[in-house]
Order: structure tokens, then sequence, then C-alpha cells
């Protein structure tokens, strides 16, 4: 009976596979989930846009090359496809700030959060994250594009002043 050897880089695969699984492991990966700081908020607006990004040619296309040196090309068979970028756009209102925050929608599937404008939404942030849950417990992750700091009352501080100058 001979002997059968696997070769070199099938050793090397193998390595690799054995090293990338232990690198995460299922403790590590467990560790990962972290539990984040949930706030309450009112929902201020939710809306689903989308924007022309390009068009899409598709058929043959010819180039001709005039004496000029400019050319010019003509589509024969051509179809033109308009080319969405599909977004939704969040704002978010809590007792010390106004979030403003966007996600694409990858897919023509993809769903917008099930949340009723002007009723409470839990929130929670990370660096510039926005994670949101909606009414059915589903988790959206966007990108903060904007924040505002609530102003103080000012009508206090002004009333005082008054009355200081009066004096």
């Amino acid at each position: 009976m001979r002997k059968m050897s696997v070769p070199f880089f099938a050793k090397t695969i193998i390595l690799a596979v054995m090293l990338i699984l232990s690198l995460y492991s299922p403790v590590e990966v467990l560790s990962r989930n972290k539990e984040r700081d949930w706030h309450e908020g009112t929902l201020i607006d939710l809306q689903t846009s989308r924007d022309l990004v390009k068009y899409n040619y598709t058929g043959s296309a010819n180039t001709f090359n005039n004496q000029n040196y400019s050319s010019q090309t003509s589509f024969s068979d051509a179809s033109i496809q308009p080319q969405y970028r599909v977004y939704d756009t969040i704002k978010i209102e809590d007792a010390e700030r106004t979030y403003l925050a966007s996600r694409d929608l990858p897919w023509r599937w993809s769903k917008s959060p099930n949340l009723v404008i002007n009723g409470p939404v839990k929130f929670a942030i990370e660096k510039r994250k926005l994670f949101v849950v909606d009414n059915d417990g589903k988790e959206y992750v966007m990108s903060i594009t904007r924040q505002v700091q609530k102003q103080a009352d000012v009508s206090i501080k002004s009333s005082s002043l008054i009355q200081t100058e009066a004096n």
C-alpha cells in the first residue's frame, strides 16, 4: 500500500482554518454582544427617500472618431435604466438632544422600521451609530448625521438679568 501524502497548500489551508477558528472562540463571540445603554425618546419624523445616483446604459455602443480627434458615441438597441439610492431618515428627540440619522436600504425588499410618529421610541447611541428598536422588536442600525443640543430656558435667564439691571 502506498501512503497518501497531503499537498503543501492543503496543509496551509487547514492550518489557516484552525487559526481562524481558534481566534474566534464562542466565548469571545458572545462577549462581543454587549449591553447597550437604551434611552426613551419621541419619534418626530420617519421618511423613506430616493435619490437618482446614475443611469445604467445597456446595449451596444459604437464610437466614431472624426478628423478633429473628437469622438461621438452612438447606442444601438440600448436601454437606459436609472439607478436610485433608497434610504430612511429618522428624527428622534429626547430630554437633551435631537438626533437625525439615516440608513441605506440595500435591497428592494428591505423594510423601514415599524414606528409611530410622535410616539415613544427606544434607542441607543454608540459613537456615530444610532440603534432603534421598532414596535415589532426588530433592531435597526443607522448612522447619525446630525445632533442638536436643546437650549436652556432663555426666558428665566433674561428675566433675572432685567431684574438685576432695574435695581
